[in-house]
C-alpha cells in the first residue's frame, strides 16, 4: 500500500475532501499535527519509513512567522528532505507558501484579501502537459481564504491564477505543487473556519464576506469534489512504491551491412558473380 505523510497546521484545516479522494486511489496517510507539537520526521525516517509523497495543509499564521510558530521552520527543513529525495508534494495555501520558502523565494504578507468563491484561470500551456491540471477546466470557481502570497521559483513554473493574485498554483523540479486555492474545500471547513473567525479578537472576514461565502455555496461547492478529484487523480499517479525502479532501457545493437551478391552478366559466369 502506498503511503504519504500528512501535515495539518490548524485544528480546523484538515483534509476536507482530498481525504476520500486519497482512500479512493488506495492512498494511506499518516496525520502529524503540527500544531500541537508533534514532532517531524527527519529525511532519514522519511526514507525508513518509505513515505511516497508528502501534503502539507494550510493555516492561519503567516509562513514566516517562526517565532509564534516554530514547527514552521521544521516543515521547510522537511520541504528539502523531500525535494532533495524527488518525493511528490501537493501543498495548499500556508503549505504553498512554505514551498515557496523552501525554494528561497520571496513572500508578501499581507496583502489583499481574497475570501470567498474567485474565478481561477489555469496557464493552459503548461497545465494541459501536467498530470495535476490537465483534466481541471482552463476557468473554474474555487474556495479562497488568504492575504499572502509568493513568487514563482526560477526552476519552477507558473500553473494558475487570478484577477487579485497572479500565483495561484505552481510546480517545482517535476513533482512539487504549490496550491493557494482551496481544492479540498467542503460545507464543514467552510463552517468551521467561519466559526474559528468568529472567535479571533480581530475576524479575518467581514459579514458581508461570511454571507457572500454562505449564499456561494449552493452554487459552488458541488464542482469543487469534481475538482479535489482530478487534482488528487493526477498527484497520486506520480507516487511511486518504495522498491520502484524505473525500466532499463537496453540499447539496440547496430545491424551489421548486408553483404549483396553482384547480379551475373553476359560477361560473367553465375560462379564468379556470388565469388566462387
Amino acid at each position: 500500500m502506498t503511503r504519504i505523510l500528512v501535515i495539518q497546521n490548524n485544528e480546523a484545516e484538515g483534509l476536507g475532501s482530498f481525504e476520500s479522494e486519497l482512500k479512493q486511489a488506495g492512498v494511506e496517510f499518516d496525520l502529524i499535527k503540527a500544531y500541537e507539537a508533534q514532532s517531524l520526521p527527519a529525511g532519514v525516517m522519511l526514507d525508513e519509513v518509505g513515505y511516497r509523497g508528502i501534503m502539507i495543509l494550510g493555516g492561519p499564521m503567516s509562513a514566516l512567522d517562526d517565532h509564534g510558530h516554530p514547527f514552521l521552520l521544521e516543515e521547510v527543513r522537511l520541504i528539502h528532505d523531500a525535494l532533495e529525495r524527488k518525493l511528490p508534494l501537493l501543498n495548499v495555501c500556508l503549505g504553498a507558501q512554505l514551498l515557496a520558502r523552501a525554494c528561497h523565494m520571496p513572500l508578501k504578507i499581507g496583502g489583499q484579501k481574497e475570501v470567498g468563491w474567485h474565478e481561477v484561470q489555469l496557464n493552459t500551456w503548461f497545465t494541459q502537459r501536467n498530470p495535476l491540471f490537465f483534466q481541471v477546466p482552463e476557468k473554474f470557481m474555487t474556495f479562497h481564504w488568504h492575504s499572502d502570497t509568493f513568487e514563482i521559483p526560477a526552476e519552477g513554473y507558473r500553473l494558475a491564477g487570478s484577477k487579485l493574485y497572479p500565483n495561484q498554483a505552481f510546480c517545482f523540479g517535476g513533482n512539487a505543487y504549490g496550491i493557494q486555492f482551496h481544492p479540498e474545500i467542503t460545507e464543514e471547513l467552510i463552517h468551521a473556519w467561519i466559526a474559528a473567525d468568529e472567535k479571533r479578537s480581530k475576524r479575518f472576514i467581514s459579514a458581508e464576506q461570511e454571507a457572500a461565502i454562505l449564499a456561494g455555496m449552493p452554487q459552488f461547492l458541488a464542482d469543487q469534489q469534481k475538482i479535489a478529484h482530478q487534482i488528487i487523480y493526477g498527484w497520486t499517479s506520480l507516487l511511486r512504491p518504495k522498491d520502484y525502479r524505473r525500466p532499463i532501457v537496453e540499447e539496440i545493437p547496430e545491424e551489421k551491412p548486408v553483404e549483396v551478391a553482384a547480379e551475373a552478366t553476359p560477361e560473367t559466369s553465375a560462379e564468379e558473380a556470388v565469388g566462387e
